[in-house]
């Protein structure tokens, strides 16, 4: 009873990930509303557009101006490479970064992010 259980729980699984995947796309496609307006394609000039491409750089931030970061442990490669990441990041946007490492406890993160 419970291999079929089991069996039957990791089929529906399956299935219900296979039909989160199809997009809402999938489902217009395959819908017809007779009450909906047809859609028209618009000529294929009209339908590139331009962009402008000077984007304005982000602001620098003020002086002084500090950013905490509260990673979980030390004890894992990838929470060492994302803080170092982070602080890197930050340091060259300009801010001032406080970053800390909680050994696990969540209290001391908790109290590290206050």
């Amino acid at each position: 009873m419970k291999k079929f259980a089991k069996a039957f729980l990791g089929a529906a699984l399956s299935v219900s990930l296979l039909a989160g995947c199809g997009g809402a796309a999938d489902t217009a496609a395959t819908t017809t509303d007779s009450s909906a307006p047809a859609k028209t394609e618009a000529p294929a000039a009209a339908a590139t557009t331009t962009t402008d491409t000077t984007e304005e750089a982000p602001a620098a931030p003020e002086a002084g101006l500090k950013v905490g970061v509260s990673m979980p442990t030390k004890d894992l490669q990838r929470w060492n490479q994302d803080g170092a990441n982070m602080e890197k990041e930050l340091i060259a946007a300009g801010y001032e970064v406080d970053l800390q490492y909680a050994a696990n406890d969540v209290q001391q993160q908790l109290s590290q992010v206050e």
